[in-house]
């Protein structure tokens, strides 16, 4: 890496576009009385149009470095499902916490328990943060609900 680059890193990654773990919730609810989701898994869930508006800040910037640009807000995936389905309209109840050890089958690849990337060099640099994933979540929600 020179010193004229920069490297972003983000996490969780959701939008309008594309697959990711909203549109799967939003898919599994309306076909499952029950789910399950991992609880020992953590991280800050980045959503594609702030991270976009965020990487454009920096550029406008002219910063230089790795940053880590994510929306805060830790959660683990079960939390993360709770707050879709309720966003949905639907009763967060009906998911249920599992270990990753739980699952069936097991993942093809190994996951981190903890994935939360700090916004460190955002702070200390003095830039302005991504909201709490869930303004992003809900915005994204009542979009995809139409």
């Amino acid at each position: 890496m020179g010193e004229e680059d920069s490297i972003v890193r983000i996490s969780w990654v959701c939008g309008f576009h594309g697959n990711n773990m909203v549109k799967t919730i939003m898919r599994l609810m309306d076909t499952n009385p029950t789910l399950s989701f991992v609880d020992d898994q953590i991280g800050h869930p980045s959503f594609a149009d702030d991270v976009a508006e965020g990487m454009v800040s920096l550029v406008e910037r002219g910063v230089t470095g790795i940053w880590h640009l994510t929306n805060q807000g830790v959660v683990s995936w079960y939390e993360f499902a709770r707050e879709v389905i309720g966003l949905c309209g639907g009763n967060p109840e009906m998911v249920k916490p599992i270990a990753t050890s739980e699952l069936s089958p097991p993942r093809p690849a190994k996951r981190p328990a903890n994935s939360v990337l700090d916004n460190a060099a955002m702070r200390a640099a003095g830039l302005p943060m991504l909201d709490d994933f869930r303004v992003p979540l809900a915005r994204l929600v009542r979009r995809l609900r139409g």
